[in-house]
């Protein structure tokens, strides 16, 4: 069986863990099962790129670390500068914390919640507490080998321009990082299996992944907004709700250290960044038994159940479609799209970010007082942020976890499959970018004003339009019914020609504003366009 490098530096530390009551020699086979499972496991950020089965012994994990080494190359010049540490190691420290925690949510998930060994090992004469200790010690190791990929450029960089001393406390940094990140995602685990069953967890997921996009992307706003620049000198301006952003802390550790004399904000936050990640591994460590049993809720099963009632659904249906077998595929496409998770994790986070770069941007521009002086500018444009989620759902609904089920295309009365990919994707539209469409248009109208009520409604149009654009471009093939597997990344380029596309529309719909009676012509020869194209474009030749 294959020996690791890691186990070979556990082994060291092998009286330690005896001396604490642990079964060494039984602890170190399950880590090297584990480890071996690993090896086989295709990560995330490789598993589009794979055109065909790879065969090869090469562990895919260690292969995917060297993009990861590529993506640490963006902190260099933050560690570089050797000047307002707290500022852009700070930044430095929210790049390489995204880094981890993004591959931490995505791709070890499924280790960390896996219970496989506990079915295994539990009939053996096996403590519970050396199973807990392996599974901690697992994901330990394949966070160290995160952390040294993305941190690698950074250390190198360290060691060069700041010295040994430096490097040792970056080194310390990201350990303690690392303790943080481990631990709250083990604790938010927890206090989600406590009230909820497996089914919802595994949805929940989902939405952690979504919403850690969402957090980073803010947090990097709100660090920011945390520095001025006045005359080309960087000003920290210390304010309460700077205590919940912990790269500030891991950054006031190199402020106070290599850049006195500090205030006292600098030097309670460098305080934090050493107390509060070692408390919550101590808590984590407190509950991990606990969780181990809390994992057994994972093989339960729970009922999903839609979004919206059926009488609500039938209703929504019958709005945006007129013939009854489109209906149903409406109704199909509906629920397809709110139960399968590959789909919302493809999707909703895209969605999630195009509804908050607009606003992410007015911030930007109006830093100094915000959301002023906007209302007699064109930035309610940015609304065609929303039109980014069209080509990955169009792409994602072909494909499925129950691609096996699309037998059930061949018996249904259908003599093309035009009607059934009418209604899948207006379903896409009237169920998720309508209503997010909505909310953001009120919040539109309420810092630009009810002038651009028009410009609202075009934009809207152009989103049918794009969508009838994109399904045309896209390969054709029945909806969801391929495996996930098929998914290559190989529509990437195709992606941004779509983005290019929305701004072809924002661009066009700008400059027909700046003529009188404009917008209201565009409108009318939008609306026929976009008839004609659902219409007399969007008919597919795939048989079904």
């Amino acid at each position: 069986m294959r020996d690791f490098y890691s186990l070979k530096i556990l082994d060291h530390f092998q009286h330690v863990f005896e001396a604490r009551g642990y079964d060494y020699t039984v602890l170190r086979k399950i880590l090297q099962v584990q480890l071996i499972m690993d090896s086989r496991r295709v990560p995330t950020i490789l598993a589009r790129s794979r055109k065909k089965p790879n065969n090869d012994s090469a562990n895919a994990f260690v292969r995917s670390l060297w993009f990861y080494v590529l993506l640490g190359a963006v902190v260099i010049p933050m560690v570089a500068s050797n000047r307002h540490f707290l500022f852009f190691m700070s930044i430095g420290m929210a790049i390489l914390m995204f880094l981890v925690m993004l591959s931490m949510i995505s791709d070890f998930s499924s280790v960390l919640l896996d219970i496989r060994d506990r079915s295994l090992l539990a009939p053996k004469p096996i403590t519970a507490k050396t199973i807990a200790m392996a599974r901690t010690l697992h994901i330990a190791i394949y966070l160290m080998l995160m952390t040294i990929a993305v941190a690698l450029p950074s250390l190198v960089t360290a060691i060069i321009r700041h010295g040994i001393v430096f490097f040792i406390v970056l080194v310390a940094v990201l350990i303690l990082m690392d303790l943080l990140i481990m631990a709250l995602t083990a604790l938010l685990y927890f206090l989600i299996l406590r009230y909820l069953d497996g089914e919802r967890l595994k949805d929940f997921i989902n939405y952690v992944q979504i919403g850690l996009s969402l957090m980073m992307t803010l947090g990097y706003q709100l660090l920011g907004h945390s520095f001025q620049l006045l005359n080309a000198h960087i000003v920290f301006h210390p304010a309460w709700w700077q205590i919940i952003i912990p790269p500030l802390w891991f950054g006031a550790v190199f402020q106070v250290l290599f850049s006195p004399p500090n205030t006292v904000e600098v030097i309670l936050f460098a305080v934090m960044a050493l107390v509060v990640p070692l408390l919550a591994y101590g808590v984590y460590l407190h509950f991990m038994p606990a969780f181990e049993n809390r994992l057994e809720k994972l093989s339960a099963t729970a009922k999903q159940t839609g979004h919206l009632s059926k009488a609500w659904s039938e209703w929504y249906s019958r709005l945006f479609c007129r013939n009854p077998r489109e209906r149903q595929a409406f109704l199909f496409g509906g629920a397809m799209m709110t139960r399968e998770r590959d789909f919302k994790l493809k999707v909703y986070p895209i969605l999630t970010l195009s509804i908050f770069l607009p606003f992410i941007m007015m911030m930007n521009a109006s830093s100094n007082h915000l959301f002023q002086g906007l209302s007699s500018s064109h930035w309610y444009l940015s609304i065609y942020f929303i039109d980014m989620a069209i080509p990955s759902a169009v792409l994602m609904m072909h494909f499925s976890q129950y691609y096996k089920a699309a037998w059930i295309y061949q018996t249904t009365p259908l003599p093309s499959a035009t009607l059934l990919f009418r209604g899948i994707l207006k379903a896409f539209l009237a169920r998720l970018i309508l209503p997010v469409y909505l909310i953001e248009s009120i919040i539109f109208l309420g810092i630009f004003g009810s002038g651009i009520w028009m410009s609202l409604i075009v934009a809207y149009i152009s989103t049918w339009l794009f969508a009838v654009i994109t399904m045309l471009i896209t390969p054709k093939s029945l909806p969801f019914s391929t495996p996930y597997q098929a998914a290559q990344q190989q529509h990437g380029l195709v992606f941004f020609l779509f983005i290019a596309v929305a701004l072809i529309f924002a661009g066009i719909q700008y400059a027909v504003s700046q003529v009188p009676w404009g917008l209201d012509l565009y409108l009318v020869i939008l609306l026929f366009a976009t008839l004609g194209a659902w219409r007399k474009l969007l008919p597919i030749s795939t048989a079904v």
